[in-house]
Protein backbone atom coordinates (compact mmCIF):
# COMPACT_ATOMS: atom_id res chain seq x y z
CA UNK A 1 0.00 0.00 0.00
CA UNK A 2 1.19 3.16 -1.12
CA UNK A 3 1.18 6.05 1.46
CA UNK A 4 0.95 10.15 0.86
CA UNK A 5 3.67 11.32 3.09
CA UNK A 6 2.71 14.69 4.29
CA UNK A 7 4.98 17.33 6.24
CA UNK A 8 4.53 20.42 7.90
CA UNK A 9 7.87 22.13 9.46
CA UNK A 10 9.36 19.20 11.42
CA UNK A 11 6.42 16.85 11.26
CA UNK A 12 5.68 14.33 8.42
CA UNK A 13 2.53 12.23 8.79
CA UNK A 14 1.34 9.45 6.39
CA UNK A 15 -1.75 9.11 5.19
CA UNK A 16 -3.48 5.77 3.82
CA UNK A 17 -4.22 6.47 -0.32
CA UNK A 18 -7.96 8.16 0.33
CA UNK A 19 -5.84 11.43 1.61
CA UNK A 20 -6.29 14.18 -1.66
CA UNK A 21 -4.76 17.79 -1.55
CA UNK A 22 -6.66 20.90 -2.50
CA UNK A 23 -5.68 24.35 -3.07
CA UNK A 24 -8.60 25.97 -2.10
CA UNK A 25 -11.38 24.96 0.62
CA UNK A 26 -14.02 22.91 -1.65
CA UNK A 27 -17.31 24.73 -1.64
CA UNK A 28 -19.13 22.83 0.96
CA UNK A 29 -20.17 23.64 4.39
CA UNK A 30 -17.94 22.78 7.74
CA UNK A 31 -17.61 22.69 11.20
CA UNK A 32 -14.50 24.30 12.91
CA UNK A 33 -13.40 21.62 15.70
CA UNK A 34 -10.68 21.83 18.13
CA UNK A 35 -8.60 19.27 20.03
CA UNK A 36 -5.64 20.46 22.64
CA UNK A 37 -3.86 17.23 21.13
CA UNK A 38 -3.89 17.41 17.02
CA UNK A 39 -5.38 21.43 17.05
CA UNK A 40 -7.91 22.49 14.45
CA UNK A 41 -9.92 20.64 11.76
CA UNK A 42 -12.74 21.23 9.64
CA UNK A 43 -15.23 18.52 9.20
CA UNK A 44 -17.82 18.72 6.32
CA UNK A 45 -21.27 18.77 7.48
CA UNK A 46 -24.39 18.72 5.69
CA UNK A 47 -25.23 21.83 3.58
CA UNK A 48 -27.43 25.02 5.24
CA UNK A 49 -30.24 24.90 2.93
CA UNK A 50 -33.69 26.59 3.12
CA UNK A 51 -36.36 23.18 3.06
CA UNK A 52 -39.81 24.07 1.70
CA UNK A 53 -40.94 26.53 3.79
CA UNK A 54 -42.58 29.62 2.70
CA UNK A 55 -40.42 33.02 2.81
CA UNK A 56 -42.03 35.87 4.39
CA UNK A 57 -40.60 39.44 4.25
CA UNK A 58 -37.77 40.74 2.56
CA UNK A 59 -35.47 38.10 3.11
CA UNK A 60 -35.03 37.32 -0.43
CA UNK A 61 -33.91 41.17 -0.86
CA UNK A 62 -31.70 40.90 1.84
CA UNK A 63 -29.98 38.44 0.48
CA UNK A 64 -29.47 40.27 -2.71
CA UNK A 65 -28.16 43.02 -1.05
CA UNK A 66 -25.82 41.04 1.26
CA UNK A 67 -24.31 39.24 -1.80
CA UNK A 68 -24.27 42.83 -4.14
CA UNK A 69 -22.11 44.48 -1.25
CA UNK A 70 -19.80 41.57 -0.70
CA UNK A 71 -19.18 41.88 -4.51
CA UNK A 72 -18.27 45.65 -4.53
CA UNK A 73 -16.59 45.82 -1.75
CA UNK A 74 -13.07 45.23 -1.36
CA UNK A 75 -12.22 44.29 2.58
CA UNK A 76 -14.25 41.84 4.66
CA UNK A 77 -18.09 41.90 5.29
CA UNK A 78 -19.75 40.97 8.62
CA UNK A 79 -23.35 40.55 9.22
CA UNK A 80 -25.09 40.69 12.69
CA UNK A 81 -28.40 38.69 12.71
CA UNK A 82 -29.97 39.20 16.33
CA UNK A 83 -33.90 39.47 17.45
CA UNK A 84 -36.67 37.67 19.48
CA UNK A 85 -36.71 34.00 18.77
CA UNK A 86 -38.68 33.31 15.88
CA UNK A 87 -37.80 36.48 13.50
CA UNK A 88 -36.33 34.60 10.37
CA UNK A 89 -32.61 34.61 11.43
CA UNK A 90 -31.72 31.33 11.38
CA UNK A 91 -33.89 31.13 7.39
CA UNK A 92 -31.92 34.45 6.37
CA UNK A 93 -29.10 32.43 7.59
CA UNK A 94 -29.45 28.90 5.32
CA UNK A 95 -30.92 31.26 2.10
CA UNK A 96 -27.09 33.60 2.81
CA UNK A 97 -25.21 30.36 2.54
CA UNK A 98 -27.32 28.72 -0.27
CA UNK A 99 -26.49 31.75 -2.23
CA UNK A 100 -23.41 32.50 -1.50
CA UNK A 101 -22.45 29.16 -2.44
CA UNK A 102 -24.20 28.66 -5.51
CA UNK A 103 -23.60 32.39 -7.12
CA UNK A 104 -20.08 32.93 -5.54
CA UNK A 105 -18.71 29.73 -4.97
CA UNK A 106 -17.62 30.50 -1.23
CA UNK A 107 -17.46 27.54 1.41
CA UNK A 108 -19.40 28.24 4.56
CA UNK A 109 -17.40 27.48 8.17
CA UNK A 110 -19.26 27.24 11.10
CA UNK A 111 -18.11 28.36 14.66
CA UNK A 112 -20.19 27.17 17.62
CA UNK A 113 -17.30 27.58 20.44
CA UNK A 114 -14.40 29.84 21.19
CA UNK A 115 -11.35 27.76 22.04
CA UNK A 116 -7.10 29.20 22.13
CA UNK A 117 -5.79 30.65 18.57
CA UNK A 118 -9.17 30.42 16.79
CA UNK A 119 -8.41 33.43 14.71
CA UNK A 120 -5.61 32.90 13.58
CA UNK A 121 -6.92 29.54 12.39
CA UNK A 122 -9.63 31.04 10.61
CA UNK A 123 -7.31 33.44 8.65
CA UNK A 124 -5.68 30.90 7.25
CA UNK A 125 -8.59 29.86 5.62
CA UNK A 126 -9.00 32.25 2.97
CA UNK A 127 -12.21 33.29 1.14
CA UNK A 128 -15.07 31.54 2.82
CA UNK A 129 -18.42 33.00 4.52
CA UNK A 130 -17.75 32.20 8.44
CA UNK A 131 -20.95 31.46 11.07
CA UNK A 132 -20.72 32.35 14.41
CA UNK A 133 -23.30 30.11 15.17
CA UNK A 134 -24.31 31.10 19.04
CA UNK A 135 -21.01 31.74 19.71
CA UNK A 136 -21.68 33.49 23.09
CA UNK A 137 -23.53 30.43 24.53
Amino acid sequence: MNSTIVSSGNTYRLYDSAVKTHEVLPVGTYQIDFSPLSGYSLNRIDDLKVGDEHVYGDHPRLVKRVLRTYRTGSRSLGLLMSGEKGMGKSLMLRMTAEETQRELGLPVIIVKKNSPGIAEFIDTIAEAIVVFDEFEK
